[in-house]
């Protein structure tokens, strides 16, 4: 959960976009707070990319609960605008985010 409040702000910034999600803007800081515990108690992925200590971008899979669903998931990912060019490594056993130069 350290990284909520960065990741709430990446959702924000790419909603306002109005182009790569289904948002136009963030929910509530709370309700993200929710949901980012409930994905991390279900065990879903979830992984922030980061810059230093700045988050840059997401990626989540969820289980969907409606029923007729529920043997789906759905993808949620983004990246600020500005960083959409760069190609990053997704290191998904260690749970963190590394750009190709840094990943040995």
């Amino acid at each position: 959960m350290e990284d909520l409040e960065g990741y709430h702000a990446c959702v924000a910034s790419v909603a306002a976009e109005r182009k790569h999600i289904g948002k136009v803007k963030a929910p509530p800081l709370e309700d993200s707070r929710k949901w980012m515990r409930s994905v991390i108690e279900a065990g879903y992925p979830f992984f922030v990319v980061t810059d230093g200590q700045a988050v840059v971008g997401w990626c989540d899979v969820g289980r969907r609960d409606a029923e007729g669903f529920r043997h789906a998931a759905e993808l949620g990912m983004g990246l600020l605008p500005g960083r959409v060019d760069a190609v990053w490594v997704l290191n998904c056993s260690k749970g963190r985010s590394t750009r190709p130069d840094d990943a040995a």
